[in-house]
């Protein structure tokens, strides 16, 4: 007997199963002597309950449901889920049951998931454009400040090392121009640094100070800092 039933309760785990992956419609009645298994099908002739083979050793004879012997099944098996049954109309060709019918799906089942499955309203999909627009001028604004930082971070050390560049090199060549503005341009690099000299008297004989403004481009669109420095005469 506890054989019979676990038998049983395989065979219909795997009937629900089948139903759920293959989207069919499959129920489980009682025949007057065993449990059957049977499947909704439409073809040849009229729609109806078919019974599934089994390969289930004998039911026993002392073994029986509370069920009552029925063409229609007790419990069905459908792509949602296993349920009882509804109310079964066979009425062919009267209203929606013969619809039903005729598209191959049982009158007493509906399946939930249908009701579920509608497109989205136009609120909806107007609060998810408005999310989708805001995320995206976050994230541009995010990539501008990062990008301007670099940049930033980048001149300032490009100016740092034409002006220690500068400085040593005024030191080396012992630079004193005639005159109080100069200008001229440094490579460092890959790039290259234009920059102006400004000069002025410290009261200290023999000794100049220097404002040095350098620049990224030869418009001086692109500042890379300002710096002071001290020329020597020779």
């Amino acid at each position: 007997m506890r054989q019979a039933l676990a038998q049983l309760a395989n065979e219909a785990r795997s009937q629900a199963a089948q139903a759920r992956h293959a989207g069919q419609l499959l129920g489980l009645r009682w025949n007057g002597r065993s449990p059957e298994f049977v499947r909704w099908q439409v073809g040849r002739g009229a729609p109806g309950w078919r019974v599934e083979p089994s390969r289930s050793a004998p039911w026993p004879t002392g073994l029986q449901p509370d069920w009552p012997v029925s063409s229609e099944p007790q419990v069905m098996f459908t792509p949602s889920g296993a349920g009882p049954p509804g109310v079964i109309d066979l009425a062919l060709g009267r209203g929606p049951p013969a619809l039903a019918m005729a598209s191959g799906q049982h009158p007493a089942y509906r399946d939930p998931a249908m009701k579920r499955q509608r497109g989205f309203t136009l609120l909806e999909v107007m609060v998810a454009l408005g999310i989708a627009a805001l995320m995206a001028v976050m994230v541009s604004q995010l990539l501008r400040q990062r990008i301007a930082t670099h940049q930033a971070v980048a001149q300032h050390r490009l100016g740092s090392l034409c002006a220690r560049e500068l400085e040593t090199r005024f030191g080396v060549e012992q630079y004193w121009p005639q005159i109080k503005a100069v200008s001229g341009e440094l490579r460092q690099g890959h790039a290259t640094c234009h920059w102006q000299l400004t000069l002025g008297n410290t009261g200290v004989n023999r000794l100049r100070r220097g404002e040095l403004t350098l620049f990224a481009d030869p418009g001086q669109r692109q500042p890379l800092g300002q710096f002071s420095l001290f020329l020597v005469r020779p």
